[in-house]
């Protein structure tokens, strides 16, 4: 028998490596031929573009001729999977459909793709268990009587399996990075590109959160974990291969809190071991007050993450959030401050909850720009399963008929306001994609505009591109927002809203530095790799060692901006938070309010006297840094360096004889610090 998994993901198909693994490893599939096709939902999701998409899918499928096919169903990719499913029916009505995913969670949602006939079953709940069994009867008979965890078509009615309970045991399951599904080209490392930007990993099943709004713990309260060795040992798998990202997938990392520091544990000696420098993250339990804990992510190099949703009391007890309110929020937050425990510096914020209007979510748009983190904004979705789908009567939901089924209004946010919330997206998002352009300007706005808080900006600056453009905000957690595609628009906007003509010059010079940050390629250009750190020192009067270092100037991942204003003074001056050469990413201090009063800036003092320019290098999508460098000497020393020549020759070739006279002291300061921030390697 012929398996084809399908996956239209946004991220790495964690379910669909589990689901090979599992049917590769068990008895009674040991015969199924498993293959793993990923298709590009960006393609599938524009009309113009997906029939390209479609017929590659139809490529493979003619070329396989599997005998069952099977689809993950989740909200982004829900109608491409239905359009997929109806064209693998009418060409080829012999092959059997399973759709599994949370989209088929229960009866509601799941009887339509069997009664349109898209397809033969689908799997509600874990999968592992179920597709074992189905693929098993379809080997034999292919009656699918007393199968649990599925549904399927007798004639004209659905028949319901009974429900299969969440399993307990899961070291009963194969790691499909332990188990060979997975190489060292899987995924992105720091020294090239792989097929997936990132890897996912889980320690546990379910969540006692119990949110309204989420499926995650499957309605139950219960968690159960990994066998710890199997968690250690897949994290050690991906150390060893130098993944560039991982993200721990728990709904709060830790099954246990000692299970937790454990693991953190294990990352401490194995990137000891390895020398590796993944970037790990988690969403950090906000149950685990521990300082240990928090020593333990700081060695580990762990970013957390904590989100918050709302800041209004009301509508966290409402959707099941009220234990965790905005004092724990900030009281961890100021924890990690303390223990320089690294953040995202993000957190998330949904528009449309019950119970909340269009006041409360401002101040809880305020609340998290007062505290310098990038908002997350999305619209609240109904999915299959929550709590919220049971409400929603009584909460006056209006919601889209059509995944991802937005809600478009309530009994406390009419469509009129939600439309205001989402226009506010475009400023978030502005105060997201360019932090500290968005804090200047509503620095000088709050002065001489009347835009007395950091939302009162984004309301504004959202209604100006509604005005001029007609665009409406999409989501932040797509990763590709309005703004981020259209952020030429930006610009014009800065002119109108800079209350102060003498500022409007060294703000659009800060704008073209923060666009170029988000410019920047992420990925390691090859044949460009990473280099020990050079001795850059001197002894005594003389030009010592540091000048026969051979170095090399990352030209091609470097955005060059040039200055006219010393834009690393004028940050520090009014943002009062950073200095120069500083990181433009979230700050990873927390902060319980933006500096009330900032110093007065003089604009003429902050002219170069002679041109400069500004370096921007991102590593990663949290280490966009910068620096300044006169472009007299400095930068043009920089572009000569391409690996053939040392400091000294290079040197010699610009300044001729005189350069052993020439005081080199601050240039050694300037090279050290391009070095440490990687925009140098050695040869």
């Amino acid at each position: 028998m012929r398996l084809l998994l399908v996956s239209v993901p946004i991220d790495f198909p964690l379910a669909a490596y589990a689901l090979a693994a599992q049917l590769g490893r068990h008895p009674r599939t040991a015969g199924v031929e498993v293959d793993l096709l990923d298709l590009d939902i960006s393609r599938l999701n524009a009309y113009t573009r997906k029939n390209a998409e479609i017929w590659r899918y139809i490529a493979h499928l003619d070329a396989r001729r599997p005998d069952v096919v099977g689809f993950s169903v989740y909200l982004w990719n829900h109608l491409a999977v239905r359009e997929l499913a109806g064209i693998t029916r009418r060409l080829y009505p012999q092959v059997r459909i399973v759709v599994g995913g949370p989209e088929v969670a229960d009866s509601r949602w799941s009887d339509p793709w069997l009664l349109d006939d898209l397809a033969d079953v689908t799997v509600q709940g874990e999968g592992e268990g179920t597709l074992v069994e189905v693929l098993e009867r379809y080997g034999a008979d292919g009656d699918l009587e007393g199968v649990a965890g599925c549904s399927w078509r007798s004639g004209d009615a659905v028949v319901r399996g009974r429900l299969r309970p969440p399993r307990r045991h899961l070291g009963e399951l194969p790691s499909p990075f332990l188990d060979g599904w997975l190489d060292e080209h899987s995924f992105d490392r720091l020294d090239g590109p792989g097929r997936y930007r990132r890897a996912l990993l889980e320690t546990y099943r379910g969540c006692y959160m119990q949110c309204s709004y989420c499926q995650w713990g499957n309605g139950t309260l219960s968690r159960f974990p990994f066998p710890t060795d199997r968690v250690l040992h897949e994290l050690t798998w991906l150390l060893e291969r130098g993944v560039s990202q991982l993200w721990i997938i728990d709904a709060m990392f830790g099954f246990k809190k000692r299970l937790a520091k454990e693991i953190l544990q294990h990352i401490v000696a194995e990137k000891a071991r390895t020398g590796a420098r993944t970037d790990i993250v988690c969403y950090h339990n906000q149950d685990f007050y521990d300082a240990e804990l928090f020593e333990l992510y700081r060695e580990a190099g762990v970013t957390v993450e904590v989100d918050i949703q709302s800041t209004d009391r009301a509508v966290l007890d409402r959707v099941g959030r009220g234990k965790w309110f905005i004092d724990s929020f900030d009281r961890h937050l100021g924890a990690f401050a303390e223990h320089r425990v690294p953040t995202s510096g993000a957190a998330d914020l949904m528009i449309g909850l019950p119970l909340d209007r269009l006041e409360t979510f401002e101040a809880s748009v305020d609340f998290l720009l007062r505290r310098r983190m990038r908002v997350n904004l999305y619209q609240t979705s109904i999915i299959p399963l929550t709590p919220m789908g049971g409400t929603l009567d009584e909460d006056g939901t209006v919601f889209a008929p059509l995944a991802p089924r937005s809600v478009l209004s309530n009994a406390t946010f009419p469509v009129g306001e939600m439309v205001t919330a989402r226009l506010i997206g475009h400023g978030v998002d502005f105060f997201r994609l360019f932090p500290k352009t968005a804090r200047l300007l509503w620095r000088l706005g709050r002065e001489h505009a009347g835009l007395g808080r950091p939302v009162d900006l984004c309301r504004r600056f959202g209604e100006l591109i509604w005005e001029r453009t007609e665009l409406m905000f999409g989501e932040s957690h797509t990763h590709e927002s309005v703004l981020a595609g259209d952020v030429d628009v930006i610009a014009p906007l800065l002119e109108t809203l800079c209350p102060q003509p003498e500022a409007l010059a060294p703000l659009l010079e800060l704008f073209a530095i923060e666009k170029a940050a988000g410019l920047v390629a992420p990925r390691d250009v090859a044949g460009e790799r990473d280099g020990g750190r050079a001795v850059l020192e001197s002894s005594g009067p003389m030009p010592a060692a540091w000048l026969e270092a051979t170095l090399r100037y990352r030209r091609r991942q470097v955005e060059e901006v040039p200055v006219t204003y010393r834009i690393d003074r004028l940050i520090a001056a009014v943002d009062g938070t950073v200095g120069e050469g500083a990181a433009f990413g979230p700050s990873d201090q927390f902060s319980d309010g933006l500096d009330p009063d900032p110093p007065a800036v003089e604009w003429e003092e902050l002219r170069c006297p002679a041109p400069w320019v500004a370096l921007v290098y991102r590593k990663g999508p949290r280490h966009s840094g910068y620096r300044m460098v006169d472009r007299q000497l400095t930068h043009a020393l920089l572009v000569r360096m391409h690996g053939y020549f040392s400091v000294g020759e290079c040197l010699l070739n610009l300044l001729g004889p005189a350069w052993p006279r020439h005081d080199l002291e601050p240039l050694r300061r300037t090279l050290e610090s391009l070095m440490e921030a990687g925009f140098v390697v050695t040869a």
